[in-house]
């Protein structure tokens, strides 16, 4: 603790004389020390003030006068040092253990001290042998280990099954393992979890168990039909549910049923993927339509919103078409649709409209190609007849010579066309 003393070495009476407790702080860091030798300095003030000044001429007395109120400064500094570790004992005598094992755990910032490039070196080691270690006794456990439901108690079990070897192609149990089954799950494992080994059992148990919730499902339904109706509403267009023996209304569908539609005959309360289910029965898997089912947003109210002229502007085979409108006719209809259905119903009339302008322009272009290119074959074929009526009149001498002439003739307006 004799840090301090060496601060002022170098420091002259005159000068400390002047110091300012700003200026003591910076050098003694602890506020207890500065404040103890701010008091001392002021006393020394004091009394170097009220002492008469001797008069001395030569100049070498003020270095021995220097060193000895240096001297001075480093006895109270090395004495309030004195008092501050005795001060400092008697309380760690005094305070309790607990109080004690706190501040270990949380020291200062003077206190901490860093490791050394050995030291970190070597945590940082034994973290990754620790790491390595757990990691490789995880993958051990998923090997060994299996967990598999137990019928008699009831619960899932962790059952030892020995270590594989690639050698045997089989696994090897291991004499030192004492307990084969576990009911707890294995330590190495901690928050992780081993997936479930389906064994015939609980395949069976599992089944049994989907069968019966699908049977009370389905009987509770049918129950809840009976005491439930369905009415439409004059009004609004719309169905509602009632119970009479509690005179409860309300339009949503009771929670009971689930996703379940009240009819499953009925067109309205079709979606898309019903609809798509419907087309792909009758036999539209390749059709445009059943391909742009989402993007056209047909689902069962707007198919029942349809039209005949509309369902034939879909292009569909005579049977298939028959089969939706006698589907349309069989559902019910309400008096009026909402205005959702019918801006829907626009879009996709106005997009039939689009096709059937589309299709007619495409057959009149074609039309005229193959009018044009019919008529130049004409003019082609017309031409070698007038040239072979002309040969047929000339001698036989001048026959070769123009027959040549013909052949080259005929290539290049063969490739004229081609070129067109």
């Amino acid at each position: 603790m004799k840090a301090y003393s060496k601060h002022f070495r170098t420091v002259s009476g005159q000068d400390l004389i002047n110091f300012n407790e700003h200026d003591l702080q910076k050098i003694c860091k602890s506020k207890s020390v500065t404040k103890v030798l701010y008091k001392r300095l002021k006393h020394i003030q004091r009394s170097a003030s009220r002492e008469k000044e001797p008069e001395c001429d030569s100049s070498e007395e003020e270095p021995i006068q220097n060193n000895a109120s240096v001297e001075k400064v480093q006895q109270i500094v090395e004495a309030i040092e004195m008092t501050e570790c005795l001060n400092e004992s008697k309380e760690l005598e005094q305070t309790p253990s607990s109080v004690l094992e706190v501040n270990e755990k949380e020291p200062s910032e003077e206190e901490i001290e860093l490791n050394k490039k050995n030291e970190a070196a070597i945590i940082l080691q034994s973290f990754h042998r620790q790491v390595k270690a757990t990691y490789f006794a995880f993958q051990c456990v998923q090997e060994q280990y299996m967990k598999v439901y137990d019928l008699e108690s009831g619960r899932f079990v962790y059952v030892y099954r020995g270590r594989f070897d690639l050698y045997q192609n089989k696994y090897v149990v291991s004499t030192l393992v004492r307990t084969k089954t576990l009911r707890r799950k294995p330590y190495p494992l901690r928050h992780h979890d081993l997936n479930v080994t389906f064994t015939t059992d609980l395949a069976v148990m599992r089944i049994q168990l989907f069968a019966r919730y699908c049977f009370t499902i389905k009987r509770t339904r049918t129950i809840a039909r009976r005491i439930w109706r369905r009415q439409l509403d004059p009004v609004s267009g719309r169905h509602f549910y009632f119970l009479p023996r509690l005179n409860i209304k309300q339009w949503h569908k009771p929670l009971i049923f689930g996703k379940e539609r009240w009819n499953q005959n009925d067109l309205i309360e079709w979606d898309y993927s019903d609809v798509k289910l419907f087309f792909r029965r009758i036999g539209l898997k390749h059709h445009e339509v059943f391909v742009h089912i989402y993007e056209l947003g047909l689902d069962g109210e707007l198919l029942s919103s349809l039209s005949e002229i509309d369902i034939i502007r879909l292009n569909l085979p005579d049977t298939c078409r028959r089969r939706i409108m006698s589907l349309i006719q069989s559902s019910t209809r309400p008096k009026d649709y909402s205005i959702e259905t019918k801006r829907r119903r626009n879009i996709l009339r106005q997009h039939f409209k689009y096709i059937d302008s589309a299709v007619t322009i495409q057959k009149n272009v074609r039309r005229f190609l193959s009018v044009k290119v019919q008529q130049k074959w004409k003019s082609i074929i017309d031409h070698y007849k007038g040239i072979h009526a002309l040969s047929s009149k000339c001698p036989w001498w001048s026959q070769q010579s123009k027959q040549f002439m013909i052949i080259c003739d005929s290539h290049k307006r063969r490739k004229a066309v081609v070129v067109e």
